[in-house]
């Protein structure tokens, strides 16, 4: 098979090369001399497992970072029936491939400006912003250069060129810490970055929908302001009304809410024990 994906891929550019399948992988990496035949044997059989587990002919499945991180990377061991520990190894493994083909990056070093910034977090908080600092790394991005454009990139990068689980939350994590980090450690670089709005999403007033849908909120609304005595109440009523609509007469008996100042209040009045009698009394004294 002649090898279309060029393995220097610039890590900086998208892939433009056709659509990489399952398949395609599995005959490449029969040819990948300089591993041994075990490791192509783990190869392969991760790549068919993948197919397997995707449901779908190996032609037919799609190795991009999109792909798998909706179709694999959320997938549930346990419901699949294999281990963790496996379903790990085939995740390494397709990582290894696609960063083979150029479809993904592989973790650029830290250069001494990024080291030095990074030296007083303790591991928690460099968890937030390593996959960051690799990826300015990588773009020779400056700690001081650190943008909202660098931002929008850094969440692009994660998106198309990584296979993170979740590139968008990834991405506000390492926001949050940013910003944390410059108004609280000395020698941070100031500038704040606000958060963008992503134009897929929005908010519409409810003038906007349909006079159904509105009515159905502001029954909601009422439902929410009244107690759970007040809701069984009005429930009773309506299946009272109900009845009586039925029956094609009315009903015969007025429903009243029990804390009505109408209603018999006796029961609550009386006490809810009796005097004990004499020899109960002296019975329960001797114990």
């Amino acid at each position: 098979m002649t090898n279309m994906y060029d393995p220097n891929h610039s890590p900086s550019n998208r892939l433009t090369a056709p659509l990489l399948t399952i398949a395609d992988a599995i005959d490449a990496v029969a040819g990948w001399s300089d591993l041994t035949a075990p490791r192509r044997r783990d190869l392969t059989s991760a790549l068919n497992k993948t197919a397997q587990l995707q449901k779908a002919p190996a032609d037919e499945v799609f190795l991009t970072p999109e792909t798998l991180r909706t179709n694999l990377l959320s997938l549930s061991a346990a419901v699949e029936g294999i281990g963790d520990g496996r379903l790990r190894n085939i995740q390494s493994a397709l990582r290894y491939v696609l960063r083979r083909f150029g479809c993904i990056d592989a973790n650029a070093p830290l250069t001494a400006e990024w080291q030095q910034l990074l030296a007083p977090l303790d591991h928690r908080q460099r968890a937030g912003v390593t996959a960051l600092a690799h990826y300015c790394a990588s773009h020779a991005v400056a700690p001081a250069q650190v943008d909202a454009a660098v931002f929008t990139a850094f969440a692009d990068w994660l998106e198309h060129r990584t296979m993170k689980t979740n590139p968008t939350k990834l991405a506000g994590t390492a926001r949050r810490a940013w910003n944390r980090f410059s108004a609280t450690i000395p020698g941070w670089p100031a500038q704040r970055i606000e958060a963008t709005r992503d134009p897929r999403q929005g908010i519409l007033p409810l003038e906007a929908f349909t006079q159904s849908f509105q009515d159905a909120i502001a029954v909601f609304r009422i439902r929410l302001q009244q107690n759970i005595f007040a809701r069984r109440h009005a429930a009773a009523v309506a299946k009272m009304a109900a009845i009586a609509a039925g029956t094609g007469g009315e009903a015969s008996a007025v429903i009243t809410p029990p804390w009505s100042a109408s209603s018999d209040t006796s029961r609550l009045q009386e006490p809810s024990w009796k005097p004990l009698r004499a020899n109960s009394a002296g019975n329960r004294a001797d114990h």
